[in-house]
């Protein structure tokens, strides 16, 4: 039923809980692909390019010390296990990321209560407008 999954955070407390979610998902459905996609914050381009090279080489640096944690909370799945690290809304690469992918299903963490119901009524517009049909799985 689930293929493709699509593992989306930006945060490892949260993150950790979805990575086990979709690392479970993943072994109960056979899946062939779970893709983790991880984000960080833009940087302001007012800093000057020295400073904006620190800031993401320090950024990727602590996104790739995410998904290697993710990656321990997933454990072992039937499929290939894949990576991204994006600058940006988590909200937007998981979207993106999911259409070029073609998902089946993506889990995510949200930080925030509020966030859940923006995220929840973006994914509506998009998903309708975009006429895909994947359910997305918010954990907070």
């Amino acid at each position: 039923m689930f293929n493709r999954i699509l593992l989306a955070t930006d945060n490892l407390t949260q993150g950790k809980l979805a990575a086990r979610t979709a690392g479970e998902t993943a072994r109960q459905m056979h899946s062939a692909t779970l893709c983790i996609v991880v984000t960080y914050p833009s940087v302001p381009d007012f800093l000057g390019v020295r400073e904006m090279e620190k800031q993401i080489a320090r950024r990727h640096s602590q996104a790739e010390t995410l998904i290697a944690s993710l990656l321990e909370e997933v454990g072992t799945i039937p499929g290939e296990i894949q990576t991204e690290i994006l600058e940006g809304s988590l909200a937007d690469a998981a979207a993106k990321v999911s259409e070029v992918r073609g998902s089946d299903l993506i889990v995510m963490n949200a930080k925030k209560a509020w966030a859940l119901e923006r995220l929840g009524e973006w994914f509506h517009k998009y998903l309708v407008t975009s006429h895909e049909h994947c359910p997305v799985m918010t954990l907070q």
